[in-house]
């Protein structure tokens, strides 16, 4: 029998599923490819842990960008290799189930079609994220009531209203998780003269990050100050975190509203 696949490519992971298995994958967006040759070196976690050693001759490229495939022949060589990790090599072509964000054009579209058909599908279904994501949520996608989801991903946020076994309205805003660490590297930055690297903000986000005005608390993180060349603590109050992410939160719920208009 064929294997049943679902992958996700988002902005920061790709995720694998095996109908029988579960989840085998989990990965880093991120390939390592030699400037000279081109050739890709490293993919996922491996790449990852060179984005800060990489040598002169080697590049850290992230193929997907706000969800959606902008380096065609990158992405591909990448997803091989993950699923080569996962899968191992198909005796039967595989049904593929890819995880899309909303309002993509058909050429993207096309894209994620495609790109699924060279790494060995039999038959490619795409389902939009918002509506996978109900799926996994438990929600009742058949039932005849509106149920909306928010999908926060690495690049890009969707919303959709889900009823009847469909998506009734939805929105996309290239605004999601990388703009939050992205906030947070400029506020302290701006506040303290730090610059902490991009590992740094996502801890200190997954630590203490917070949108409403209820359980701050404070982290300290550690960055190159701009007078010294030795590393530097400060403490992020959780106000300042706050006050970082106020930008991208109001993009999100901007769209959100927008939807619901």
């Amino acid at each position: 029998m064929n294997k049943k696949i679902a992958i996700d490519i988002g902005t920061s992971s790709v995720l694998v599923y095996i109908k029988g298995k579960g989840l085998v994958l989990q990965e880093p967006t991120v390939i390592a490819v030699d400037n000279i040759t081109n050739r890709v070196i490293k993919a996922g976690r491996e790449a990852k842990e060179m984005t800060e050693r990489t040598a002169e001759n080697v590049a850290t490229v992230f193929p997907v960008s706000a969800g959606v495939i902008n380096r065609y022949t990158h992405t591909l060589v990448m997803l091989r290799k993950f699923l080569e990790r996962s899968c191992g090599k198909f005796v039967v072509r595989p049904d593929i189930t890819i995880s899309v964000p909303c309002c993509i054009s058909d050429v993207e579209e096309m894209a994620f079609r495609d790109i699924a058909k060279e790494v060995g599908a039999k038959n490619v279904y795409l389902v939009d994220a918002p509506f996978a994501s109900a799926i996994g949520a438990g929600i009742d996608v058949l039932a005849p009531v509106g149920n909306m989801v928010i999908d926060i991903g690495g690049g890009k946020t969707d919303a959709a209203v889900i009823s009847l076994g469909g998506i009734v309205e939805s929105v996309s805003v290239k605004c999601g998780g990388n703009n939050f660490n992205e906030a947070l590297i400029k506020y302290v930055k701006a506040k303290y003269g730090v610059s902490i690297s991009d590992a740094t903000a996502e801890e200190a986000k997954l630590k203490a990050g917070t949108v409403i005005n209820e359980g701050l608390c404070d982290v300290v993180v550690k960055g190159k100050g701009e007078r010294t060349p030795t590393p530097v603590s400060v403490t992020v109050t959780g106000r300042d975190i706050l006050e970082a992410f106020e930008e991208p939160v109001t993009r999100i719920a901007e769209a959100v509203c927008s939807l619901l208009e």
